[in-house]
């Protein structure tokens, strides 16, 4: 192959040294490229029919560059690429997974590539068996490499765009018109919001939207890139390590945004968080991965004890039930739509965990699918303060099955 000519020819040691080509090895490269496939196609190797520059493109980018991943990364159609197998490449669009017509040559090449990546976001690979880092525009890569696996195993995703308002999600079936009314409350108010769910972030995106034109949206860790058209977006990012995270989210916090963000509470992100809310900082708006509200408060506590050693279990579950005022469980139906099935007010801590205790709740019918949301009767200790910062609520919303 062209590869294996431009490897007799010249010395690629430096490749797998450093993940920076420099400039006198890359031209070195491409001269050899083009020399050896002309003598590939002189000598009968390579047919008439193929493209002789094409092939010494993709040879000169897989030594140098992202081989197959470059121009898939810049096409905005794919929004993620998985390697199981170095000549395996699978491309998503549009919903589907596809098998890319070109992959990489060797696990040797799969290897270089992780490595420039891994470069590229600002933290070397340092051998580590499983590779996470965040690249330029909020792309995730995670890679996992031998004797975890039986090669190099590679997954990029790209971060998409979110957008979404209370009024559209009612429309949708998402939530009633009340919950929608006492959650735009709750964001006017500045109160602190937490949403547990598989997929938070369109409910995350829908309590941003709520902020007033021209007003400042500080986000941190948005995987998924949050479109608040109306306002100033700010996105900040940690690299990945637990102290840039930490560092990350105290600078946003800092900023005083009119509202802040956090689009994934957990790790460091989740106790730099905590720490800011138990400070007295207010509006914050935070995701949390989870299947069930329950699961959410107790991942987060337990993620936060082992953040801060020496503060226990119960002073944390404290601490969480009281620097949130209310917390939302979204769940994703089996044809994909998302539902809220919970508003609770959060207060301290019992010997089962954090308190909450429902303001809104739906009981779904015997499909399963569907059913009715309603108020509990609970009033929530917020909606005086709510009204005390210019929020307006009507007492009605939480009146014992109201919908």
């Amino acid at each position: 192959t062209l590869l294996d000519r431009i490897a007799d020819a010249i010395n690629l040691a430096e490749l797998d040294e450093d993940p920076n080509v420099s400039d006198a090895l890359d031209q070195q490269i491409e001269t050899t490229a083009r020399e050896q496939a002309q003598s590939m196609r002189d000598e009968g190797e390579a047919p008439e029919g193929i493209d002789l520059d094409a092939l010494v493109r993709d040879a000169h980018r897989e030594l140098t560059g992202l081989g197959p991943l470059g121009p898939l990364l810049e096409d905005e159609e794919v929004l993620e690429l998985h390697c199981a197998r170095y000549d395996q490449l699978f491309a998503l669009r549009h919903d589907r997974l596809n098998l890319e017509p070109i992959a990489f040559t060797s696990e040797l090449a799969l290897k270089r590539v992780i490595g420039r990546l891994a470069a590229e976001s600002g933290e070397p690979w340092a051998g580590e068996t499983v590779v996470e880092r965040r690249l330029a525009r909020g792309v995730s890569l995670v890679a996992v490499a031998p004797p975890a696996a039986a090669g190099h195993v590679l997954t990029i995703r790209k971060r998409t765009r979110v957008e979404s308002t209370l009024d559209e999600l009612a429309r949708a079936g998402a939530l009633s018109k009340q919950m929608g009314a006492f959650l735009e409350a709750c964001v006017v108010g500045r109160a602190n919001v937490l949403v547990c769910g598989t997929a938070p972030t369109q409910i995350v995106a829908a309590l941003a939207s709520v902020v007033r034109p021209g007003a400042r949206v500080c986000v941190v860790q948005d995987a998924e890139e949050l479109h608040v058209p109306h306002a100033q977006v700010i996105g900040l990012s940690g690299v990945g390590s637990p102290e840039s995270d930490d560092e990350v989210t105290r600078a946003a916090a800092r900023l005083r945004a009119d509202a802040l963000v956090i689009a994934q509470l957990s790790g460091a992100v989740a106790a730099a968080s905590i720490d800011a809310m138990a400070n007295g900082h207010d509006g914050v708006i935070a995701g949390a991965q989870a299947p069930t509200l329950r699961q959410g408060l107790s991942r987060i506590v337990a993620q936060l004890v082992l953040q801060r050693p020496g503060v226990g279990l119960d002073a944390m579950r404290d601490v969480v039930g009281e620097v949130f005022d209310i917390a939302l469980e979204v769940v994703t139906l089996s044809d994909g739509r998302l539902r809220v099935t919970r508003v609770a007010e959060l207060g301290g801590s019992d010997a089962k965990g954090v308190v909450a205790r429902d303001v809104f709740s739906f009981t779904a019918d015997a499909t399963g699918s569907d059913g009715s949301f309603s108020a509990t009767g609970v009033v929530p200790r917020l909606a005086g303060e709510l009204a005390t910062r210019g929020a307006k609520l009507d007492a009605n919303l939480f009146k014992r099955g109201s919908r």
